[in-house]
């Protein structure tokens, strides 16, 4: 299999005699090919090719040689330009505040395994190398005043969270990718602190105000449930007392025309036993 280029050609992936030669393989494909053998065992050739990028694109040739014969088959590859980061508007905070500096790969790529910087006024106070923090290159005044949010990552999320923001934290942002492929590898986000703005503008990690929002919704949900409640145990305490003072006046009533027919009877028995009658 090899890539035919308008000078050169350059080998892909090379198997004599059943035999894989990596060897053979050109530096622009190290790493990133791999045959598909479950299919080859059905007649069928077909590579992988991973992390593409935009020089990859190009005439394929595939050539094949068995005692039968030799045959080959061509296939055009076409690597667009597709991956952008994405910044955000100005982002407002008071002196104190802990803010999210929205920042993301369009469209949601893993980019956990490249590197990631985060520049302000020509620092980096923040850098993500071999899926973690890389303490040596970062600047340590921002070490724990920065992170990632690390889980999020493979959506392309490289957001970055800066704690107890001061006034000196006021400034433009750059978050960068060095090794995406794509011509848009920064993105740009403005930071506004004002002592007087509105407090704990927040942005969640997909971009949303995730803290302030979080607890708003929940107040709302809970006062009219709450309220509820209490509606519902009131009444029941009503309908019970209620209950019981009905209760007792029927016992009431009965106490009262038990001694009314006492009363009757010996009358009756009297009249009725009288020699007058």
């Amino acid at each position: 299999m090899g890539l035919l280029a308008p000078h050169k050609e350059q080998v892909l992936y090379l198997v004599p005699g059943g035999v894989e030669f990596p060897e053979s393989q050109d530096d622009q494909f190290s790493g990133r090919v791999q045959s598909d053998k479950d299919v080859l065992r059905e007649g069928r050739i077909r590579l992988h090719v991973s992390r593409l990028r935009t020089e990859d694109s190009g005439l394929y040739l595939c050539g094949v040689k068995t005692e039968d014969g030799v045959g080959s088959a061509e296939c055009r590859l076409d690597v667009s330009d597709q991956y952008e980061v994405v910044g955000h508007e100005t982002i407002h905070a008071k002196v104190g505040d802990d803010v999210i500096l929205p920042c993301h790969v369009k469209p949601p790529f893993d980019v956990n395994k490249l590197t990631i910087e985060w520049r302000f006024k020509d620092k980096k106070i923040y850098v993500h190398r071999s899926q973690k923090r890389d303490n040596k290159t970062s600047d340590p005044e921002y070490k724990t005043r920065t992170s990632l949010f690390h889980k999020n990552l493979t959506k392309g999320n490289i957001s970055l969270i800066l704690t107890n923001v001061t006034k000196e934290d006021e400034g433009n942002y750059i978050c960068f990718v060095p090794k995406l492929e794509s011509q848009v590898k920064k993105g740009n986000v403005t930071l506004k602190v004002d002592e007087n703005g509105p407090k704990g503008n927040r942005t969640g990690p997909e971009g949303g105000n995730g803290d302030s929002n979080g607890w708003k919704i929940g107040l709302g949900v809970g006062i009219p449930v709450i309220i509820i409640i209490i509606i519902i145990i009131a009444g029941l305490c009503y309908w019970q007392r209620k209950r019981k003072q009905n209760g007792n006046g029927n016992s009431g009533d009965k106490a009262e025309e038990i001694p009314f027919r006492d009363v009757e009877q010996p009358n009756r028995r009297v009249d009725e036993s009288s020699p007058l009658s």
